[in-house]
């Protein structure tokens, strides 16, 4: 059960971002602002050269990743390496199991402004979602992609986060055409080099996901997780070390590669896929805390970090002004599931 609940979060919570972006249509508004200048659940760290202290920014540094021994320490340290060479670290979550009450209250009142915490904290599918867009930049302020960031309240026993069947809803081969998932299997991890065990909690995964009916991105996820009584977190990374099996005894069973390509239509109005070219520089973690202000309170944290070739969108901001509504939409189906 513990292995659906690291799926299902990440397919519930992380990569439904993907998932709303294909339905959303109806041009709604979010309930709350998400102006770039207001830090609500904090910002993309970049990653200094050695010695250097480190900085919030949005710009980057074209710097070489260095190794950690968890993606926890690698993705808030090391970061997410773009084409590049610039890495983006991600934030910190706003609160721990063991910060003290005090402290706790003082920072979930922060990070609830402009609401009042009663209005941010209610029992409400549409309750308030803390939203941050913010660019990502390198060192000439060209943009390459952005952090999505968000922060709201749920209700749910932790412990029984796992147990419930929304958990296992989102399993399976596929999840539809926009978006699928499927762990490697031990032939892929065999041929690449890299295996697992029951007693793991790091994963591998393929995925499929088609962004805005416009572009499609496959490639191999690495997948962290943990769960306890008080605290929940996943952590997941497009990996390009499944894109090279020079080194392997036999090639991939399938084509583990990360690349983008795009959708258009042909002369005849079907829609047909581009070719495919080489991707890097998407990850982002969830991160779920009792607030110890209430009973079974949770606060949800996600972080988001995306490459956004300019060939996407051709450089136009539809990606960035489609992202507020897909998380507030994930935020609002992540109450409704957990409340079924």
């Amino acid at each position: 059960m513990v292995a659906a609940w690291r799926l299902a979060f990440l397919s519930s919570v992380g990569w439904s971002i993907i998932l709303a972006a294909s339905a959303i249509g109806r041009g709604q508004a979010p309930d709350q602002p998400h102006s770039p200048g207001r830090t609500s659940v904090g910002e993309s760290r970049t990653v200094p050269p050695p010695q250097t202290t480190p900085h919030r920014s949005g710009n980057a540094l074209p710097e070489s990743p260095q190794e950690g021994p968890s993606l926890i320490e690698h993705l808030h340290h090391s970061g997410i390496t773009f084409p590049g060479g610039e890495r983006f670290a991600l934030p910190e979550h706003a609160i721990r199991a063991d910060t003290p009450a005090a402290e706790r209250a003082e920072l979930l009142a922060e990070l609830a402004r402009p609401y009042s915490w009663q209005q941010f904290s209610r029992r409400s599918v549409v309750a308030p979602v803390r939203i941050r867009i913010q660019p990502l930049e390198d060192q000439a302020h060209q943009r390459l992609g952005y952090l999505a960031t968000s922060a709201f309240i749920a209700y749910a026993a932790i412990p029984e986060l796992q147990e419930t069947s929304l958990l296992e809803s989102t399993l399976g081969e596929s999840s539809g055409e926009a978006f699928q998932i499927r762990p490697l299997t031990p032939e892929e991890l065999e041929a690449v080099g890299s295996a697992t065990s029951p007693e793991d909690n790091r994963r591998w995964f393929h995925v499929r996901m088609n962004l805005l009916k416009r572009v499609v991105i496959r490639g191999v996820l690495e997948v962290e997780s943990h769960i306890d009584a008080q605290t929940a977190h996943v952590l997941w990374m497009m990996t390009s070390d499944f894109s090279d099996s020079s080194s392997a005894e036999s090639e991939p069973p399938v084509d583990l590669r990360c690349t983008w390509s795009l959708l258009h239509r042909d002369a005849t109005g079907q829609t047909v896929e581009g070719d495919r070219h080489p991707y890097r520089g998407m990850g982002g973690c969830l991160f779920v805390t009792e607030t110890g202000l209430a009973q079974d309170q949770l606060l949800v944290e996600s972080f988001w970090v995306l490459h956004e070739p300019a060939a996407w969108f051709s450089g136009s901001n539809q990606l960035r002004s489609k992202l507020p509504l897909m998380l507030q939409e994930n935020a609002r189906e992540f109450r409704r599931r957990i409340a079924r």
